[in-house]
């Protein structure tokens, strides 16, 4: 029985471990070279990125994203930032707490309108995609707005608040690109404008003084690469007017900071055990078709492996409409396990049928070459799979 063993192995096993072995080359070698994609500013940067217009899709199928306002300096808020802290990431829930400060500084005629008002300071601007408003923090560094030298005011906060992540691309998971948003926007009616008449608007935009500084020491998540953080000024058009005639129109600016995962440990951590897997399943036709008990019970311990596996990494992801990268390798493996399962079944059915050696030496023979063929579909299969890769 040992030399028909390795016997078998040697002349049909060559192409299932080729493939299996293809596999696994392919994919270290795609996750080890995986391209990033360039132009977004570092920590302390602030080299723009081009837009890509798919995060802002809601805005532009309702035509609600329009360029900023030229206003002058008479009549322009710059709004700096320092973000010190994110955490409590969680793609199920789609949100993410930040703390850190931000600034304001407007004009002498700004102010005017402000104490015309009775608009404090801490009510100039509000964080669009805020969520849990009950639990945000926000306490002014100074008492009152501080005069500068050039007849500016300038107000200092220190914040803590929930954000919500409006766009999660999920298709190409567990190698993804992650966007935390930041939209802040003017609050008051009296600094909001009308669509028709643009030329009011008062202006909200960046200080170019703080884009060295925006990150901090602590924006760092675990599991993912910081990439950088790219501003963008804009007019948000509200799809309604209010009950008044003309649409409103509210000055904004949207930070986004950027991450994605590290190639090789996104691998390990959730693929790696998966090709364990579905390497036990393509080398377990290799087993001699008179062990039919041995063979039944691999697939379905396979099957059960996978569930939790699966269980388990969905638990981190809220859910969607489409099929990730991962989704499509696990349903690959539920396919493999099941029709390993039908195979190993008619194996043993058809093996128990047959009496004499003759005719067992022909059964065998027969069921060697389906598992044979199975194995090349399943790997060839497999190697695409990982291919796949290359578009992500």
């Amino acid at each position: 029985m040992p030399n028909l063993w390795r016997c078998r192995i040697s002349r049909q096993a060559r192409p299932g471990l080729l493939l299996v072995l293809l596999a696994a080359l392919i994919s270290l070698a795609l996750c080890s070279q995986r391209p990033w994609q360039p132009g977004l500013s570092r920590a302390g940067g602030n080299t723009p990125r081009p837009l890509d217009q798919r995060q802002f899709a809601p805005y532009l199928n309702r035509l609600e994203l329009l360029p900023p306002a030229t206003a002058d300096a008479s009549r322009t808020v710059t709004f700096g930032t320092h973000l010190e802290n994110v955490y409590a990431v969680s793609l199920r829930d789609r949100s993410f707490r930040i703390e850190g400060w931000y600034w304001l500084r407007w004009p002498a005629a700004i102010n005017t309108l402000l104490e015309k008002q009775q608009i404090p300071p801490s009510s100039i601007i509000e964080f669009t995609n805020q969520i849990e408003s009950i639990d945000m923090l926000l306490e002014p560094v100074q008492p009152a707005p501080r005069r500068l030298d050039n007849g500016d005011f300038l107000q200092e906060f220190r914040f803590s608040v929930k954000l919500y992540i409006s766009d999660i691309n999920l298709h190409s998971f567990p190698f993804i690109d992650l966007t935390l948003p930041i939209i802040v926007k003017f609050k008051p009616d009296e600094l909001l404008c009308s669509a028709d008449n643009q030329s009011d608007c008062v202006g909200l935009l960046v200080d170019p003084e703080s884009t060295q500084g925006i990150l901090g020491e602590f924006v760092t998540i675990n599991g993912y690469i910081t990439q950088g953080v790219w501003t963008h000024e804009f007019l948000h058009q509200y799809p309604t007017g209010f009950g008044r005639r003309a649409l409103v129109v509210a000055p904004a600016i949207r930070l986004q900071l950027a991450y994605n995962t590290e190639p090789f440990t996104a691998f390990t951590y959730y693929i790696f055990p998966l090709l364990i897997l579905v390497g036990i399943a393509l080398m377990s036709p290799f087993l001699p078709a008179q062990l039919g008990d041995v063979r039944l019970a691999i697939p379905t311990t396979i099957l059960l492996t996978l569930i939790f596996l699966q269980l388990g990494y969905r638990q981190e992801l809220p859910p969607q409409a489409y099929l990730s990268y991962l989704d499509w390798l696990y349903m690959y493996a539920y396919l493999v396990a099941a029709v390993l399962f039908g195979l190993f079944c008619w194996s043993t059915h058809r093996f128990s049928q047959v009496a004499g050696s003759e005719q067992q030496a022909k059964v065998t023979e027969q069921i060697q070459r389906l598992d044979s063929l199975f194995q090349g579909l399943a790997g060839g299969t497999l190697v695409l799979l990982l291919l796949w890769m290359l578009r992500l």
